[in-house]
């Protein structure tokens, strides 16, 4: 196993030679030097500084920007990429190392009493020229990647690796995972299951027998208290503008794709278990989820056997 840190968190990779592990550590970094809304260097900063103007950014950023796009509209908008005044709004205006996070023993004991709506947008933010690769963002929109960029970076690594004849090999980026072929150790890939109450703890494990991406997200694993005192968390619904409301604290999610299913995972969780399920399934007939609820009940999708042989988790 090879580990480093990058894009505020730890990535690492299993079952992969070290020469493709330094690879994924170089591209990681390439990624963050690009998409970070930390940096006022990165090109991602670029672009929100000169909003309304004509910007062509280099192929990594114009693909990336342009999977966002697509996933904006095909989620309905729950998934956003234009949530940095937001993030800021709340509290996350830096690094998160450098926050004043926060233990607290109740699951949801955030601002959550908000009840105002965000109009959807009467126009995109984002316009997008295929043909001349360049972006305009609009004059009152900003860019922020950090709900997909972890999982792109991974998927992409992944494309690649399987290009060069990498047989099998697991990248982690922060927990998400993109996982193919049989484990250099034991066969079929066994991948435990982090506790969202205990988070030095496993909640259960589960054994792959198919290649995926599989993505968490979790109310639980990022936290801080805002300059007003108030709990917040980085899964932000859109449709209110503040730290999602849900009966979830942690959503695990399989597809073939792990950018889809960083994307989809957010999705559900801001839904919640009332509305979620239904909606995912229509959207993604080939998906799979393990929802940890407030109360720690374990909700599991009927169609995790397609991905998974067998399971164990205790609540």
């Amino acid at each position: 196993m090879y580990s480093f840190n990058a894009m505020n968190t730890t990535f690492f990779t299993a079952g992969l030679e070290e020469k493709y592990s330094l690879q994924y550590k170089a591209w990681a970094h390439h990624v963050e030097k690009k998409v970070s809304r930390f940096r006022k260097d990165s090109e991602l900063s670029q672009i929100n500084q000169e909003k309304g103007e004509i910007f062509v950014p280099s192929a990594l950023l114009f693909e990336l920007l342009t999977e966002s796009l697509h996933y904006y509209e095909e989620t309905d908008h729950l998934f956003t990429p234009f949530l940095r005044q937001k993030m800021m709004e709340i509290g996350y205006n830096r690094s998160f190392e450098q926050l004043h996070t926060t233990v607290i023993s109740e699951s949801m004991a955030y601002a959550n009493d908000r009840k105002k709506r965000n109009p959807s947008p009467t126009h995109l933010p984002l316009k997008i020229n295929g043909g001349m690769k360049s972006i305009c963002l609009a004059t009152d929109a900003d860019v922020d990647l950090g709900g997909i960029a972890k999982g792109w970076t991974a998927q992409k690594m992944k494309n690649w690796l399987l290009a060069d004849g990498v047989a099998s090999g697991l990248l982690d980026a922060g927990g998400d995972l993109a996982v193919w072929g049989k484990s250099p150790e034991n066969g079929n890939w066994v991948i435990e299951l982090a506790n969202p109450f205990l988070p030095e703890e496993a909640i259960g494990s589960f054994t792959l027998h198919r290649d995926c991406g599989i993505a968490t997200s979790s109310s639980l694993k990022r936290r801080w208290k805002n300059e007003d005192g108030e709990i917040a968390h980085h899964i932000i619904d859109p449709r209110i503008g503040w730290s999602t409301q849900t009966d979830y604290v942690q959503i695990t999610l399989f597809t073939p794709n792990l950018t889809t299913s960083e994307v989809y995972a957010k999705c559900l969780f801001i839904l919640g278990s009332k509305n979620g399920p239904q909606w995912i399934q229509k959207k993604l007939p080939d998906a799979a989820w393990i929802a940890i609820l407030q109360d720690g009940s374990i909700e599991i999708s009927p169609s995790l056997k397609t991905y998974c042989s067998n399971w164990e988790f205790h609540a």
